[in-house]
């Protein structure tokens, strides 16, 4: 589901009747975040979400593939990282992903609770959490914050 809103033809607005004003999400959808998770239903869902939004997006499968994908794209704005892979668990490549590079907001994910997440991966690695399961518009939401707050917005 999607809203579309379209401006109002002056004529067809009563004489004094205020203009909504629709504030604009200057640095939302500019850039490039990279999602982790090892479920495919998952990854591609917030692929078209966070695409629709604008941004580009690049898929990892589990910590390794992250940390190489996040080394050979500085452009990368923000990570979406789920906590529980195969592989390298996020609370073992998420202290790695911030070291690499600590310019680069990180999202933990998980369907266990914040304060446990948060925990296991150590104070500052995290800037914001998404609790599964989630909406597509949570989703979105969360990661134009990070961007918007990484970006002085």
């Amino acid at each position: 589901m999607f809203t579309v809103f379209l401006p109002v033809s002056p004529a067809a607005r009563p004489e004094g009747t205020p203009t909504a004003v629709v504030p604009e999400v200057a640095a939302a959808g500019v850039g490039t975040i990279l999602f982790v998770d090892d479920e495919l239903a998952v990854r591609s869902l917030a692929q078209r979400t966070l695409e629709q939004r604008g941004y580009q997006v690049l898929l990892a499968v589990d910590g390794r593939e992250a940390i190489t994908v996040l080394r050979a794209n500085p452009e990368v704005r923000a990570v979406v990282l789920d906590l529980a892979m195969p592989e390298m668990t996020g609370d073992i490549v998420g202290p790695i992903l911030h070291s690499l590079r600590p310019d680069v907001p990180l999202i933990l994910s998980s369907g266990y609770p914040a304060s446990d997440v948060l925990e296991r991966v150590g104070p500052g690695v995290a800037a914001a959490f998404l609790q599964k399961p989630y909406q597509a518009g949570v989703l979105a939401a969360t990661v134009d914050k990070v961007v918007l707050g990484q970006s002085g917005g």
